[in-house]
């Protein structure tokens, strides 16, 4: 983990508190149904390094509450995840929350309609297919925010 991924006072201040209708970042919301996914692989993972997470998930929290995306595109934790929740911030807003996988797996890279806000997620580019056998590799395995 490295400290100049962290987000600062400084990132969140310069990201505003204007409404924004996407909101593109390495981290997404920590969604309930994503903490689900990511508790099975907290063993992994020191109790320093999951303070280090909370620490950069709760300034990230922040920023996506001041600007009430209707959409968050992330890839962070290297899993695929799209869930529509509903979050409080100056009000109640709903968000559809991305996540995209791993570079090479299925729901990595897609192609987004800024009009609509259609997401067309494209997995059978035969530069990025890896081999189908995912046993090799954990999951979320990805501390809750690194």
């Amino acid at each position: 983990m490295w400290e100049q991924e962290q987000i600062t006072e400084a990132d969140v201040a310069a990201l505003g508190t204007d409404h924004a209708d996407i909101l593109l970042a390495h981290d997404s919301p920590p969604t309930a149904s994503l903490h689900a996914r990511l508790a099975k692989n907290s063993a992994l993972w020191s109790s320093a390094d999951l303070a280090y997470a909370r620490q950069g998930q709760d300034m990230f929290m922040r920023a996506f509450l001041a600007t009430s995306p209707r959409l968050a595109v992330g890839g962070h934790y290297h899993l695929h995840h799209d869930v529509t929740e509903r979050f409080h911030g100056a009000q109640w807003f709903e968000s559809r929350v991305v996540i995209l996988d791993a570079d090479g797996e299925a729901n990595s890279f897609a192609i987004l309609d800024t009009w609509t806000l259609a997401i067309e997620f494209v997995n059978d580019d035969p530069r990025t297919a890896r081999p189908a056998a995912r046993s090799a590799r954990t999951e979320g395995c990805m501390a809750p925010s690194e």
